[in-house]
């Protein structure tokens, strides 16, 4: 799922500005916990340094997670992406594994 979770990167930043204001902030702050390394860095460029801040301290304060909420919740932001560009569900797989 994480090459697919990746991608909401290439969305309009108005888009995804608006999948993660309608998402509430446990799910994106899991999704964002799970995110590699590499997403966040990217990520981290869209916001200015105080919401960057704030954001990592959240992050680093969710503490022991199992992958498997991780991995839900980034699913949840992508269905609801999909949602909100009127794309079915189906067409995103949930393929952590192979990665």
């Amino acid at each position: 799922m994480q090459l697919q979770f990746e991608r909401l990167l290439d969305l309009p930043p108005t888009v995804l500005a608006n999948i993660l204001s309608t998402a509430d902030t446990r799910t994106v702050l899991f999704a964002l916990a799970g995110a590699s390394p590499q997403f966040m860095k990217r990520f981290n460029r869209m916001l200015d340094r105080r919401d960057r801040l704030a954001l990592n301290n959240r992050i680093k304060q969710i503490g022991v997670t199992r992958v498997r909420d991780l991995d839900e919740a980034q699913q949840q932001l992508l269905n609801l992406a999909q949602e909100i560009q009127g794309q079915p569900t189906a067409a995103v797989s949930n393929d952590r594994k192979a990665a």
